[in-house]
């Protein structure tokens, strides 16, 4: 029995062996991951925590300048100069602080809202809330993402006094680090009197004192509301786009947040929180940048920071401390200030009333930009935001795709033979015409620029393709602005901007190299390191030289026996004019042997609301007549500065060219029939009244009837409008706000509408 029993016990021990080792695999893949695991917290807790000790050391020598730090309240101003580096043209700074002396000056209402908002366990913690920490990384790795922060008030005084705005570990841990010895050496009222006179609330303001004043006129922080209290305290996150002044909704969703906390942590009653749920802001009225002022050359200056603000996005300039040297003279900014001025002044009764003029060296360096008439009416700056139609002053851009590309040679007489196009939907009959009427027979090249004549234009553009025309708008004289492929193309129906004008026109000036306008010389940093040098951008041998030259010479046709010769009294002055249809826009564009010159003037009407319309100026206004006397005005004033430049060797294939204004042979007795139209031409948008809050009209470029751009005198044809509502028209607009396209918007499409249903405004949500 014995012997039975032992051998029993042994089967059971066997059976219990067997039992042990058959666990399942997962669960002893699950232990040891979780060891694993643990043993990886454990290793990256000790080197976490030996970093911090590392970091809570260092800390403790930096906060021996804690006293120091908090009596330096100022910030240096950020400074942009003209290129004398003495002209002040803008200044940006936060000096408006009202400092909070002791800690019993603050209402208890303050206390509370920026407890709720940024740090609820403030009194609890020593400088880092494991709470809040706990919950950050726990969202942040759910999310994937940044999602939220644990900083503390502290660690954001910290971050503020000793450390930058770089998203890192190290800086995070460094702040922690410097929050606990904070908190060693202040106590919570003193600390919590330093945040509220350091943080930054938007708008210039530094200090829950100076923000008071700046968003409600309360110079009392006992006066603010809780609602006051609650926008203010939340606004510390994102100050410069989330103030009420730059965004009123968000602003008031984040009070909404903190009224919310107040309420459920009892600091507020419930009637408290439904009246401050309720209540308007009364905001007081936003004062110019509230910390920021332009001196001078307003136009040019708003450019420069738009310009610094898409290069440098995060960059505050009110804490910044920047010089900023740009390229403008200020005595060709002055000249070109009172050229518009007066130029306005002299044809107001011929319906001028908008003029701008942008001027360049022959490194692309704007040495003056005027933008509009008068920035206190209307701070619109047709140079660089503008978009306009630029007529005849397109037409040698045309001239330089078809040499380029063999289509026509210097030597050739281009036909001035009638053209005609019917179109196949509506019916309607384009015939464009000369300047003074009349067609047939040829011009040489340079008669037919000289003298600005519209059928050889649009005779080579055809020759040369349409398209090709198009792509070397773009691609080789740097048009970034739509250009399409019009059928009425040469006669400069597309859009453009003047400083894309001048960057073209750069193309025949240089002889073939293409200079990229720029406004900034250096930036230099508040500890005077250099933050950037701008250096010229030239493209070079964009072009032929041989093609650049000869338009070059035929340029100066233009002003010594063409539509330009009002312009003869500069020296070595070459030029192009361009009149749109119904004299909506009259242009010159001009150069020397080292400067460049734009001018463009136009009649613009202002409704009740202030928003712009272009309508016609009087019929005796031209590129060549009026235009061209700012041009000269402005250069005289720089060649005087500046010299007249070197001029460039004329070749002998330019000596033999007739460029003095040559006209056309006489037409042949019989008639000749009318040129067709290529298949594959694009038709020109509809002409129409500008009823646009902002950015150009679509008129000037043509019915199947009419022109779509009027040369330089005499005038003829007055223009008639036929065009039905049921007419079908393609637009392009902007695929995110379904308005019409600018060159600023990302994604465009073209779409087909009834013309009276086809978007009439411009997008506003994309911009430089």
């Amino acid at each position: 029995m014995a012997v039975k029993s032992s051998a029993k016990a042994g089967t059971g021990g066997r059976q219990k062996s067997r039992k042990r080792k058959s666990s399942p695999l997962w669960w002893r893949w699950t232990k040891r991951f979780g060891a694993l695991t643990l043993l990886i917290l454990l290793m990256g807790s000790v080197v976490a925590g030996v970093f911090f000790m590392i970091a809570f050391r260092k800390a403790g020598d930096k906060i021996d300048a804690l006293a120091t730090k908090l009596d330096q309240i100022e910030t240096p101003a950020t400074v942009m100069y003209a290129r004398d580096g003495q002209t002040l043209l803008y200044r940006a700074s936060s000096q408006y602080r009202k400092l909070i002396n002791t800690y019993d000056e603050v209402p208890k209402l303050v206390i509370d809202a920026t407890l709720a908002a940024e740090d609820k366990r403030f009194f609890d913690h020593r400088g880092v809330d494991p709470i809040a920490v706990g919950r950050s990384l726990f969202r942040n790795v759910a999310e994937g993402r940044q999602a939220q922060g644990g900083s503390t008030i502290t660690m954001q005084l910290s971050k503020r006094l000793f450390t930058s705005t770089e998203k890192s570990f190290e800086r995070k841990l460094e702040d922690a680090a410097l929050a606990m010895q904070i908190e060693r050496k202040l106590t919570k009222k003193e600390i919590l009197r330093a945040y509220l006179n350091q943080v930054y609330y938007g708008q210039g303001a530094y200090g829950i004192r100076a923000a008071a004043d700046v968003y409600f006129g309360k110079k009392d922080l006992g006066k603010l509301t809780p609602s006051e209290a609650a926008m203010l305290a939340r606004m510390v996150r994102r100050p410069s786009q989330e103030n009420p002044f730059s965004n009123l909704k968000v602003a008031v969703r984040n009070r909404d947040v903190v009224l919310r906390i107040m309420r459920d942590e009892e600091m507020l009653t419930s009637a408290e929180y439904e009246k401050a749920i309720a209540e308007e802001p009364k905001l007081r009225p936003k004062s110019f940048g509230s910390g920021e002022r332009i001196y001078a050359a307003p136009y040019f200056t708003r450019y420069v920071l738009d310009t610094i603000a898409a290069q440098y996005p995060d960059v505050d300039l009110g804490t910044a401390g920047w010089t900023i040297i740009t390229t403008l003279d200020p005595d060709m900014q002055n000249a070109a200030e009172k050229a518009v001025q007066d130029l306005v002044k002299k044809y107001q009764r011929r319906k001028v009333t908008a003029g701008a003029f942008v001027l360049l060296d022959d490194k692309g360096q704007i040495l003056a930009m005027q933008g509009n008439t008068n920035w206190e009416r209307d701070e619109y700056n047709v140079i660089a935001q503008g978009r306009r139609q630029p007529g005849s002053a397109f037409k040698p851009f045309i001239y330089a795709a078809a040499l380029s590309t063999g289509a026509i040679s210097p030597g050739d007489r281009v036909s001035n033979e009638a053209i005609e196009w019917r179109d196949p939907g509506s019916g309607k009959v384009w015939r464009p015409k000369n300047s003074g009427g009349g067609s047939g027979g040829t011009f040489s090249i340079p008669a037919a620029i000289a003298n600005s004549k519209n059928l050889p234009a649009i005779h080579v553009s055809f020759e040369a393709g349409l398209d090709t025309c198009a792509r070397y708008a773009r691609d080789v004289f740097g048009f970034k602005s739509p250009i399409q492929p019009f059928r009425s193309m040469a006669l400069g129906v597309n859009e453009v901007s003047p400083l894309e004008m001048a960057q073209g026109y750069s193309v025949f000036m240089l002889r073939g190299d293409r200079v990229t306008p720029y406004g900034i010389a250096q930036i230099v940093g508040a500890d005077k390191s250099i933050v950037r040098t701008y250096e010229p951008r030239i493209v070079k041998h964009i072009l032929d030289e041989r093609v650049a030259a000869y338009l070059d010479a035929c340029l100066r046709g233009v002003v010594t026996g063409g539509t330009g010769r009002a312009a003869g009294s500069i020296k070595d002055a070459r030029g192009k004019t361009g009149t749109t249809q119904e004299a909506r826009d009259a242009w010159f564009c001009g150069y020397t042997n080292n400067l460049i010159g734009i001018g463009w003037i136009a009649n613009v009407i202002y409704d009740k609301d202030g928003n712009a319309r272009y309508q016609e100026m009087s019929d005796s206004v031209f590129g060549g007549t009026v235009t061209v006397e700012m041009w000269r005005d402005v250069m005289k004033v720089a060649q005087k500065k500046r010299g007249t430049g070197t001029a460039r060797e004329v070749t002998p294939l330019m000596r033999d060219l007739p460029v003095e204004g040559e006209g056309a042979v006489k037409p042949p007795e019989t008639v000749t029939p009318p040129t067709v139209v290529p298949d594959d031409a694009v038709p020109d948008p509809p002409t129409g009244t500008d009823t646009d809050q902002r950015g150009t009209d679509t008129s000037g470029s043509g019915t199947a009837a009419n022109p779509p751009t009027q040369s330089e005198p005499p005038r003829t044809d007055p223009p008639t409008r036929t065009e039905s509502e049921g007419e079908m028209v393609s637009v392009e607009i902007c695929a995110d706000s379904g308005q019409k396209a600018t060159i600023y918007c990302p994604e465009t499409v073209t779409r087909r509408y009834k013309s009276a249903d086809a978007p009439r405004r411009w997008c506003r949500k994309h911009s430089p």
